[in-house]
């Protein structure tokens, strides 16, 4: 299964007209029948939607709703992944997701809750595409495998704990919305700054604005969110969620996330 995964990849790289894509197939069937092997019924999804920090190129469900992790992959099988963990958009991801596998395809490195706990290769690099390569440390990539579909998200049982993490949302929503160039002529939000400015604080700077504009946001989702009795993560969307805000001047300014006309 492994050995196969591998001889896959570097046939994709012999082609020498692959991209980042060429790969995920390969790695989302590895995926698949190795869960198989131990019984666990997964769905992995390519690309999925986008959240507030963007989204890994994988995401792993138990069953069709349970999340178990994330796999970010980089780039081609000769992307260096060291170059990769110091980018802002893999702090985001360390932060956000608790389960994160980072992959150039043949090289693996696993974080739980920000923090690398094991990584492997399984072969030796740089890949050499004129030759088959040599599968190693097999028993290592399955140990994490293993730890990766373990995973289950731990409820969040105090007040404390969940002000975290609406705080963490709430600051990179924040961070986003200040790399939009010169927020008072971007359309989609023009019309809040200005209605910010004129009837909460009158000299509201950029920044100013991005942060009451991103707690807005979080607050009216999580507000919504309490609204639902059907709390399963695949049924809370855009349209739900504007559609359970429960104050009329929350869902206005939701209005152009949630894509209501």
């Amino acid at each position: 299964m492994i050995r196969k995964y591998l001889n896959e990849i570097i046939d994709i790289a012999k082609s020498g007209d692959s991209t980042e894509l060429s790969y995920y197939s390969s790695l989302e069937n590895l995926i698949k029948e190795y869960a198989k092997t131990k019984n666990l019924e997964i769905t992995v999804i390519t690309i999925p939607k986008k959240t507030e920090v963007g989204y890994p190129d994988f995401k792993i469900l138990s069953g069709v709703s349970k999340f178990i992790g994330c796999i970010e992959a980089k780039s081609t099988i000769y992307e260096n992944l060291d170059s990769i963990v110091g980018t802002e958009q893999l702090k985001k991801y360390k932060t956000t997701f608790p389960n994160l596998i980072l992959t150039n395809f043949y090289e693996f490195r696993l974080y739980r809750n920000g923090t690398q706990i094991c990584k492997t290769q399984i072969t030796f690099p740089p890949l050499d595409i004129q030759t088959p390569a040599a599968l190693r440390k097999e028993k290592e990539f399955c140990n994490l495998l293993d730890r990766f579909l373990d995973f289950s998200i731990p409820k969040i049982t105090t007040s404390e704990k969940l002000a975290e993490e609406l705080a963490k949302r709430t600051k990179f929503l924040k961070e986003d919305i200040m790399k939009v160039d010169e927020i008072k002529n971007n359309n989609n939000i023009k019309g809040f700054y200005n209605a910010f400015k004129e009837y909460l604080v009158p000299d509201l700077d950029n920044e100013q604005f991005a942060d009451l504009l991103s707690q807005t946001i979080t607050y009216s989702l999580f507000a919504s969110r309490t609204r639902i009795k059907d709390r399963e993560s695949d049924k809370f969307s855009r349209k739900v969620a504007y559609e359970n805000i429960p104050h009329r001047t929350l869902r206005d300014i939701f209005r152009y996330i949630s894509q209501e006309k």
